[in-house]
This record gives structure tokens, C-alpha cells and sequence, in this order.
């Protein structure tokens, strides 16, 4: 052991070595997880209304299954509206101040100008909205129970926090 650090001692610049070997440690590792990483450039797909349904149905599904006593569970889940993506938008504020030949008075025009921002002649579409969620129907064969019920409207509730949104429990 003593050998071996006498022998680092003994290297002339050291430290230039050690900080170029970290440097490039730290390259490597920034690139292979940027690498992967290629959902920021691809432009997203907007989800459908019925697609938007399905998905929140498995979910209610799923999680009203967990209720004790419930049964067998079908949700059907009805959306008003489609899926509006949010655009990325390149912006441009220009200020112009024009003076009056005869008065002398100065006046200062803003003008703000919003565009698409466009990769491979698409605009980049940052976030997808959702459709408004407009009824939620349950079918479970233990919703007989008041207690049951109450848990199935209490879970819907939670998750759908609209109080616009009619909920009915059938059994």
C-alpha cells in the first residue's frame, strides 16, 4: 500500500489528471441519462374523449374493487368535450415610439406577436387537456348495503372532484 502511494506522489500533476478523468466521468453520465430521455422533443398525441373514459373507468374499476363487500364492479365513465392540446408559442413584444412632427408628443405602441413553434413543420404541443367529465355510472352487486353505497359515492367523489358531475350507484 505504502508503495503505491509513494508512486501517486511521486506523478507530476496529479491533480490535472484526476480532475480530467472526473470530468469525464461526469460527461458519461449526463449523456447516458439524457439519452434516453426523448419524450421532451416528441411531440405528444392528443388523447381521445373515449380514450380519456377508458382509462378513468379501469381506474374506478380498480379502485372501487377495493371496497369490502362490493361485489362484482362495472363503472361507466361519460365525458362532454374533446382533448385540447396546449401549444408551445414563440412570443415576440416589439415597443415603437413614434413622435408627432407638429406637437411634438411621443406615442409608444406594443405590439406582441405569438407564434406556433414549429419542429419538422408541426407545432410542439406541450400538454394535452382533458375532456370534462359529465356522468359517472356504478354498477356493483353489494351496493345494496347503504354502508357500501356511501364508500362507492365517497371514493367517486375523491376522485372526481367536479360537484358538476352526476353520480349514480345502481346495484
Amino acid at each position: 500500500m505504502n508503495k503505491f502511494l509513494e508512486k501517486l506522489k511521486g506523478i507530476k500533476h496529479i491533480e490535472i489528471y484526476i480532475s480530467v478523468v472526473l470530468i469525464i466521468v461526469i460527461v458519461a453520465i449526463y449523456f447516458s441519462v439524457n439519452s434516453g430521455d426523448k419524450t421532451a422533443d416528441e411531440p405528444q398525441k392528443p388523447i381521445t374523449a373515449s380514450d380519456y373514459s377508458s382509462e378513468i373507468e379501469k381506474k374506478l374499476v380498480a379502485l372501487l374493487s377495493e371496497i369490502s363487500n362490493i361485489g362484482e364492479v362495472s363503472v361507466m365513465v361519460s365525458t362532454e368535450g374533446t382533448s385540447e392540446p396546449e401549444i408551445a408559442y414563440e412570443i415576440e413584444e416589439k415597443e415603437t415610439t413614434q413622435k408627432n412632427a407638429t406637437t411634438g408628443a411621443e406615442t409608444t405602441t406594443k405590439t406582441t406577436t405569438k407564434t406556433p413553434y414549429l419542429k419538422d413543420g408541426e407545432p410542439v404541443i406541450i400538454a394535452n387537456g382533458e375532456p370534462k367529465i359529465t356522468g359517472v355510472v356504478v354498477v356493483a352487486s353489494g351496493a345494496a348495503s347503504p354502508a357500501v353505497r356511501l364508500s362507492i359515492e365517497r371514493a367517486v367523489r375523491t376522485l372526481i372532484v367536479d360537484d358538476g358531475v352526476k353520480i349514480e350507484i345502481l346495484f
